[in-house]
C-alpha cells in the first residue's frame, strides 16, 4: 500500500475528506457553549440567572429555598447527603452537613446547563 501511486482519485478523495473533517471542527468550536459555574454565597440569600431566567436561594434553618422561574427546570446533585425535594414554586434542599454543596441546573432543551456551588 504504501509503495503504490497516487493517484489523481486518491488524492482528491484525500481533500474531500480533511475539508470536510475542517469543516466539522470549525463548527463545533464557534457553536460550542460551555457550562455556567456559579457561586452562590447564602448570607442569608443569593440570586443568579441562567439562560436569561431568574433564580433565588434563600437559607432558612436548616435548608435552602431555591425558587424555580418555571416549570422548565431540574435539578440534580452528586452529593448523597443533599436531599431535593421539588414543590409548585420552588426546590427544597436538605442538607445533613453544615457543608458547602453543588447542584447542577438543566432545562428541557440540554443538559448540564449550569453548575451552582452553594456557600454556607
Amino acid at each position: 500500500m504504501a509503495a503504490e501511486k497516487l493517484t489523481r482519485g486518491r488524492f482528491v478523495q484525500i481533500i474531500i475528506m480533511l475539508t470536510l473533517l475542517i469543516g466539522v471542527f470549525v463548527w463545533r468550536t464557534v457553536t460550542f457553549d460551555s457550562a455556567k459555574s456559579i457561586e452562590c454565597h447564602l448570607k442569608p440569600n443569593c440570586v443568579f440567572t441562567v439562560k436569561n431566567e431568574t433564580f433565588s436561594a434563600e437559607r432558612l434553618e436548616n435548608k435552602i429555598l431555591l425558587k424555580k422561574p418555571s416549570d422548565d427546570w431540574t435539578i440534580k446533585t452528586q452529593a448523597s447527603d443533599v436531599q431535593i425535594i421539588e414543590k409548585a414554586e420552588f426546590w427544597e434542599l436538605h442538607s445533613n452537613k453544615n457543608s458547602d454543596f453543588e447542584i447542577t441546573i438543566s432545562d428541557l432543551e440540554e443538559n448540564n446547563l449550569a453548575g451552582v456551588r452553594f456557600r454556607i
